[in-house]
C-alpha cells in the first residue's frame, strides 16, 4: 500500500506532462507517440466486433483511450493516480465520448473485474512502475478472455541509452545508492522504476499463462552523459529512426537494446 500511494502521489503531482508528453518534438515523445501508433496498429489486427468492451489499465491522460474508443470499441480505462484520472475524464469529455469510456480509480494489481471479463487488455506505460510486476501480469491475464489479447511494455534493462550514461548505468547501480546513502539523498518521489531483460519479462508472461505472439524492441534515446542531453532534437530524431529500423531487421546487439519491450500476447483458449 505504501508503493500505491507514493506511486499515486508522483503521478498526481506529473500528471500535467504525461498528457501534454505526446505534444512535444524531442525523441522522448517520438518514442512514446511510435509506442501508441504500434499499439493502435495491433488492436486494428485484431479486428474485434464493433461495440467490444476493452480494458486500458494504467490509462494515464486517455490518449490510447479515445482513440481505440473512436475506432469503434468501448473502453473501461483504470488508474490509480487520481490526477491523472482527473485528465483522463477531461479527455473523455473533450472528445465527446462518455457514452463509450467509463473511467475507474483503482489499482491495476487488484482489479475489481471478474475473471475472462475483457477481449483485450492493454497496459502501456505501467509496467516499470508497479510495486510487483508478477502480480500485475497475472491480474490483467486473469481478467483476459480465454482466446483474449493482451498489449503490455517493459523497460528494458539493457537500453543502449543507460549503458552510455554512469548516472543510468545499471552496473554501477550500487555504487549510485551508496553514494546517495552517503550524501543523505534518496530518490526524490520515491517510486522505484522496475527494468526488465526481454528474457525476463517473458518468464512473467509465461508465469500468467500468456503466449507471446510477437516482441518489439522500441525506442534509442535521449541519449545524455551525466543527464545532459547529447544532440539536438532533430538529429536525436532521426538517430532513433535509423536504429529503429536496424533493431526491426533484427539486426544483433541493436535488436536487444531499446528502451522498451513491446508485447503482444493471447490467453489460451
Amino acid at each position: 500500500m505504501a508503493h500505491l500511494e507514493r506511486f499515486s502521489d508522483f503521478f498526481d503531482q506529473q500528471a500535467s506532462f504525461w498528457r501534454d508528453l505526446y505534444l512535444e518534438e524531442d525523441v522522448y515523445a517520438s518514442i512514446h507517440r511510435e509506442r501508441r501508433g504500434w499499439a493502435l496498429q495491433k488492436v486494428s489486427e485484431l479486428a474485434l466486433a464493433d461495440d467490444s468492451v476493452v480494458l486500458d489499465a494504467g490509462m494515464g491522460a486517455g490518449g490510447l483511450a479515445t482513440t481505440v474508443a473512436e475506432a469503434g470499441l468501448r473502453v473501461v480505462g483504470v488508474d490509480a493516480s487520481a490526477g491523472m484520472l482527473s485528465l483522463a475524464r477531461k479527455t473523455v469529455r473533450d472528445c465527446d465520448l462518455d457514452d463509450r469510456i467509463v473511467t475507474v480509480h483503482a489499482d491495476a494489481e487488484d482489479l475489481p473485474f471478474p475473471d475472462e471479463a475483457f477481449p483485450l487488455v492493454m497496459a502501456l506505460g505501467l509496467v516499470p512502475w508497479v510495486d510487483d510486476a508478477g502480480r500485475l501480469v497475472k491480474e490483467l491475464a486473469r481478467v483476459t478472455a480465454a482466446g483474449g489479447h493482451v498489449i503490455l511494455n517493459a523497460d528494458n534493462l539493457t537500453r543502449l541509452t543507460h549503458a552510455l550514461d554512469p548516472l543510468l548505468n545499471p552496473r554501477l547501480a550500487r555504487l549510485r545508492r551508496a553514494v546517495a546513502g552517503a550524501l543523505g539523498r534518496g530518490r526524490p518521489h520515491g517510486v522505484r522504476v522496475t527494468l526488465h531483460t526481454r528474457s525476463g519479462f517473458e518468464r512473467l508472461l509465461a508465469d500468467a499463462g500468456l503466449e507471446i505472439l510477437e516482441v518489439r524492441p522500441l525506442g534509442f534515446g535521449p541519449f545524455t552523459v551525466a543527464g545532459t542531453h547529447l544532440l539536438p532534437h532533430s538529429l536525436a530524431r532521426g538517430l532513433n529512426r535509423l536504429l529503429q529500423r536496424l533493431a526491426d531487421h533484427g539486426i544483433p546487439m541493436v535488436r536487444s537494446t531499446g528502451c522498451q519491450h513491446l508485447v503482444l500476447a493471447r490467453r489460451p483458449a
